[in-house]
């Protein structure tokens, strides 16, 4: 915990000054990291959520200050701001890090649900290792929009369906109107959410934080309880580096492929698990993705789900399914935040673990994926397409908007791995869904990808193309085989001809910031966990 001691002459300047801020410190002190925007609908109400927690930490006796960190939404920046955003949320461990350095603070809360944020969030937990809790903002009420319920992502889509001519034009004004109150994460979309649902499943926040709607009773006595359990914490010097254990990740990666998989969910295991020295890597993957999906991802629900036991239900059910799957690590048993009572699971969202369906998530390689990629598909199981290749998502979503895209073609969306900013696709997905086409044909990425698609998406292929590595070596007509039963995906052309391309490869010119090359330059790949390299 806190080493400070203010009773040295030296420190007297530091003293008074915190006094001048009326802050005892005498008292535990507790760092309220807030991720705050007033362009972002998910961290929106992120101010009044940590002064709730603050008012929670007060009531336990200690004394908090809340201390803010970018929080950039692509919905609103476009399509671009997705490399920054997530280049951004990987300097947030140094931030906290430094903080943790002034050797005034005994534990952090950290209010945010923006993936990306959360992730970034959780390395600075594990960073600086002191008792440390997540709370959410809370999940957005569902927008009206012509009597029927919508995700604020699914507003994507409705674009491709006006394209189309699926969607009558005179129906913007009304998502006008139906955003205008929004307030929170996505609720129907489990990727979305996924990484506060992993803290969750760790143990490191209080249950029911990543199902909570919004700027309710409910969600500032979540608040209020977080808090409190954080001073708890520090009294029993609880810290992430004690209780995330190689049995709590595996834990929570299996919880992540039972909601149905999560590219984001996936990189924040690892990212947890290198930081922790514990050793994860794609091919591993492979075992995991055999577990069964227990919920009904296409249709998800974060009030529905938590309704029915959300996190701890899943949870239970994987416990109950599979003996070598354990709840027994340290952050679950912490009694103020122990289950007395298994959820009961009503299979309207969460499903019985032997009823479960066919895991959603693939492991795949071959010589478009030396390392490793992450598959997920609806129906699809074997796609073989002529390439169409993109050197960026913007490139992507101009062809798919003014309908260039072929039925049956395999779209090479590279460039987006983490030396590029790790995209997530979710512009050019949701396009494809809104104009029925994701059905249709086949995405392969070296980035992330949404939850959007009911089609075959590729992501997370490693090597990634900024590597020239095979991905960077397709061309457009080229054959595409995908195969989910073999575990493959390939390019159809012999070693000779790969070899010859690599020799005449010249990277392309990508709209990378200067600050987006000094990122590419720092940080480690996707199967390292996206880390600061460490100096040699």
């Amino acid at each position: 915990m806190s080493s400070r001691d203010f009773n040295d002459i030296i420190d007297f300047p530091q003293k008074i000054a915190l006094q001048s801020l009326n802050i005892d410190v005498s008292k535990p002190f507790i760092a309220i990291v807030c991720a705050q925007s007033g362009l972002s609908f998910v961290h929106k109400n992120a101010q009044n959520t940590a002064e709730w927690v603050a008012k929670g930490v007060a009531k336990a006796g200690a004394e908090a200050a809340v201390f803010c960190v970018p929080s950039v939404t692509d919905f609103i920046f476009g399509v671009s701001a997705e490399r920054s955003k997530f280049a951004i949320n990987k300097f947030v461990p140094l931030y906290a890090e430094t903080m943790a350095q002034s050797n005034l603070f005994d534990g952090f809360v950290f209010v945010a649900s923006d993936n990306q944020s959360v992730s970034g969030m959780l390395e600075a937990a594990i960073t600086c290792n002191l008792p440390s809790l997540f709370m959410s903002c809370g999940v957005m009420p569902p927008l009206k929009i012509a009597g029927k319920n919508f995700g604020l992502n699914e507003i994507y889509s409705f674009v491709g369906a006006v394209k189309s001519g699926k969607v009558n034009p005179a129906v913007l004004p009304d998502l006008k109107s139906a955003i205008a109150d929004g307030l929170g994460n996505d609720y129907k979309s489990y990727a979305e959410n996924s990484a506060i649902c992993i803290c969750e499943a760790l143990g490191l926040a209080v249950s029911g934080v990543s199902t909570v709607r919004a700027d309710t009773p409910a969600h500032r006595e979540l608040a209020l309880k977080t808090g409190k359990q954080i001073v708890e914490m520090y009294k029993e010097k609880l810290t992430p580096r004690m209780t995330l254990s190689d049995e709590a990740l595996k834990t929570a990666l299996c919880f992540d492929v039972a909601m149905g998989g999560s590219c984001t969910g996936l990189t924040t295991v690892l990212s947890a698990a290198r930081l922790l020295n514990i050793r994860f890597d794609m091919k591993e993957l492979k075992k995991f993705f055999q577990l069964p999906r227990l919920v009904k991802n296409e249709n998800f629900d974060a009030y529905a789900f938590g309704g029915d036991g959300g996190v701890a239900a899943v949870l239970y059910e994987l416990a109950k399914g599979n003996k070598n799957i354990s709840l027994d690590y340290t952050a679950y048993d912490m009694k103020p935040m122990s289950r007395s009572a298994r959820p009961s699971v009503s299979g309207e969202t969460i499903l019985p673990y032997l009823k479960g369906t066919t895991g959603r998530c693939t492991y795949l390689s071959g010589n478009l994926a030396e390392d490793g990629a992450v598959a997920v598909s609806g129906s699809q199981t074997v796609f073989e397409g002529k390439a169409i290749v993109f050197n960026s998502e913007e490139e992507a979503v101009n062809a798919i908007a003014n309908r260039e895209i072929d039925e049956g073609c395999v779209l090479i969306i590279r460039y987006q791995g983490p030396s590029c900013g790790f995209n997530e696709l979710r512009t050019s997905l949701a396009l494809l869904r809104g104009m029925d086409m994701d059905e249709k044909v086949a995405v392969v990425t070296d980035g992330r990808f949404s939850d959007f698609s009911r089609g075959l998406v590729v992501g997370l292929v490693s090597p990634q193309a900024q590597t020239d590595s095979g991905l960077a070596l397709v061309r457009t007509g080229d054959t595409i085989e995908i195969n989910l039963p073999k575990n493959k995906l390939n390019v159809d052309l012999k070693a000779k001809e790969l070899n010859q391309r690599k020799r005449q490869q010249e990277t392309p010119e990508l709209p990378l910031s200067d600050n987006l090359k000094a990122y590419s330059s720092l940080f480690s790949s996707a199967e390292e966990g996206c880390l600061i390299k460490k100096i040699q």
